[in-house]
């Protein structure tokens, strides 16, 4: 089935000093990244077995209020993540089949929503469920309409590249990159647990209860009185409609929201938050260069994302 549009295809090329060759005897790798804006015969829930995606980047309008505008938002954060990010990063990105779909909220699965139904039908496939032949290895959602806000026009495309990364495109599967986020989100927390001072680590930064899927040890979200237990009976976390994984969707999110703080903190939504008596968390400072009693971001336990996002993703 033959793609419709391809927008965009960059090639960055590795730029080489005096020499050649680096040092390890080996010439540098062009990395293409697609990013495609439709693909044809594959907009409701009954195609999806028969939907053919190329390697790259879709950016979907799934719901029909979605406008050209705001895909075109999506699409240019897209591109600059990508040219910022580092060679193996892209080269990851590169051998998967990634959506970004963009709908006005949070799909259910007892909508009667043609969107809806397709959203998850993609998930589904992508996960293998009830023997949908799987289509795609990587899907987010960037919402027009949420609690009637429009992420569009905040940085949160950003947010769910990374998340992307680490759920699908690395998928624990220990790359470099990949590793390197998980040890940066355990330095992270242990930081946090070492600073009494500041009420629990959970709290610090947002509600990992939220983003738990069923993979939180200790029973914690049971015992949280701001979290509403009745979509997590195990007090596990709560588990997402689309992201059917085994895993703690933690790590990814708050690397994302990282990202976003680095790249301009004017436009950060930092979700629910709060530090010891109820203290807002603000929003400023530079990010982990000040003490541990600060409820911001110059707090010092968010030093380890800030060295991993410098490292892989914001490179070039």
């Amino acid at each position: 089935m033959k793609i419709k549009s391809v927008l965009l295809s960059f090639i960055v090329i590795a730029l080489i000093g005096c020499e050649s060759e680096n040092s390890s005897g080996s010439t540098p790798v062009l990395t293409n990244v697609n990013v495609y804006t439709s693909v044809d015969n594959c907009s409701v829930a009954v195609d999806v077995p028969n939907c053919h995606f190329d390697n790259g980047i879709y950016v979907l309008k799934i719901d029909s209020a979605v406008t050209a505008a705001q895909q075109e938002r999506v699409r240019v954060q897209i591109v600059d993540f990508m040219k910022k990010a580092s060679d193996d990063v892209r080269k990851l990105f590169n051998q998967k089949r990634v959506i970004i779909g963009l709908l006005e909220d949070d799909p259910g699965p007892s909508s009667d929503s043609v969107a809806d139904a397709f959203v998850l039908k993609l998930a589904d496939s992508m996960n293998e469920k009830n023997s949908t032949p799987k289509v795609l290895d990587a899907i987010e959602l960037v919402y027009t309409n949420l609690d009637e806000k429009d992420e569009t026009l905040k940085l949160t495309t950003y947010q769910k590249l990374i998340q992307l990364f680490d759920y699908y495109v690395d998928g624990n599967n220990n790359s470099s990159a990949g590793t390197e986020l998980q040890a940066a989100f355990d330095a992270f927390k242990l930081l946090l647990s070492t600073q009494a001072s500041v009420a629990p680590s959970e709290y610090l930064i947002h509600n990992p209860c939220n983003y738990g899927n069923g993979q939180l040890v200790g029973h914690p979200c049971l015992t949280d009185p701001d979290y509403d237990s009745d979509g997590d009976p195990d007090g596990k976390g709560n588990r997402d409609t689309t992201h059917i994984l085994s895993a703690d969707l933690n790590p990814g999110a708050m690397m994302g929201i990282t990202y976003e703080y680095m790249r301009d903190p004017s436009k950060v939504e930092i979700g629910e938050v709060k530090g010891s008596n109820g203290t807002a968390f603000s929003n400023t400072g530079t990010i982990g260069t000040g003490n541990s009693d600060a409820i911001d971001w110059s707090n010092p336990a968010f030093k380890p994302l800030a060295d991993y996002v410098n490292k892989w993703f914001l490179v070039n």
